[in-house]
C-alpha cells in the first residue's frame, strides 16, 4: 500500500488529494495544514470580508470529504523539516510521518509592500 503525504490544504491540495483517491483506492493520504479549519478558497478571502459571503461558503473540502475519501487531515500541524533521504516529514508538534510519494502544495506568500508602517501591528496581507 502506498503513503502519500500532501504539505498543504487548500485548492491544489484538495485537489491532488482527490485524484490520487480516484486512482489509488487503497493507499493512505495524509493532509498537513497549518491552519485550525478545513479546507476553504483562499481566493475566496476578499469577497469574504467585503461581507459578500458567508464562513460556510468559503468551505471547499468539509469533515465529510476527508472521512468520505478515508483522508487523515492533520489541522493546525504544519511540517517544520523534510528528509528527502529517509522520506520522512516532521511536523511542529513532532509527529514523524513517513511517505512514498511527497507533494508540496504550500501555495505563495504575499509579497510586502516596501513602504514604511508595513510591519505595524494592524496591517495585513492577503494572497
Amino acid at each position: 500500500m502506498k503513503n502519500y503525504l500532501i504539505i498543504g490544504n487548500s485548492a491544489a491540495g484538495i485537489s491532488a488529494a482527490r485524484e490520487i483517491r480516484r486512482s489509488d483506492p487503497a493507499g493512505r493520504i495524509t493532509v498537513l495544514s497549518d491552519e485550525p479549519s478545513f479546507g476553504y478558497s483562499r481566493v475566496l478571502l476578499p469577497l469574504y470580508l467585503a461581507g459578500k459571503l458567508r464562513r460556510k461558503e468559503m468551505l471547499i473540502a468539509g469533515k465529510e470529504f476527508y472521512s468520505s475519501l478515508g483522508i487523515r487531515l492533520l489541522r493546525n500541524d504544519p511540517a517544520v523539516n523534510i528528509d528527502a533521504k529517509a522520506a520522512r516529514v516532521r511536523t511542529r508538534r513532532g509527529k514523524g510521518l513517513a511517505y512514498d510519494s511527497l507533494l508540496v502544495a504550500t501555495g505563495a506568500s504575499p509579497r510586502k509592500l516596501g513602504v514604511p508602517g508595513e510591519d505595524l501591528p494592524r496591517v495585513h496581507y492577503l494572497r
